[in-house]
């Protein structure tokens, strides 16, 4: 019982960690998009603006700036996938056998 709680402890430690590794992950990928999606997704997920709000601030159509939001999430979201499964790619070979 005694080492379930240790487990449990070194667990919840590990998460604030592990999120904030996350975040960082998730900025970086966010600063590599480009301008026309960084701005919107920025000001909408980051500052908490509302899609109304973000649409005034970048002088753009209610509709427009859905869509600019929706094509720059999913642009994020191949990133994370390509970055993740960049991370559990096995190494590659050295092309001459040593």
């Amino acid at each position: 019982m005694c080492r379930q709680n240790a487990l449990a402890n070194e667990s919840r430690q590990e998460k604030p960690e592990r999120a904030a590794r996350s975040r960082v992950g998730i900025a970086e990928l966010v600063s590599e998009l480009p301008e026309c999606y960084r701005a919107p997704l920025v000001l909408r997920y980051v500052k908490g603006l509302q899609t109304e709000q973000v649409a005034a601030a970048l002088g753009r159509s209610l509709e427009a700036t859905r869509g600019t939001l929706n094509r720059g999430v999913n642009a994020l979201r191949e990133a994370l996938s390509a970055s993740r499964a960049s991370k559990t790619a096995p190494a590659p070979r050295h092309p001459f056998p040593r």
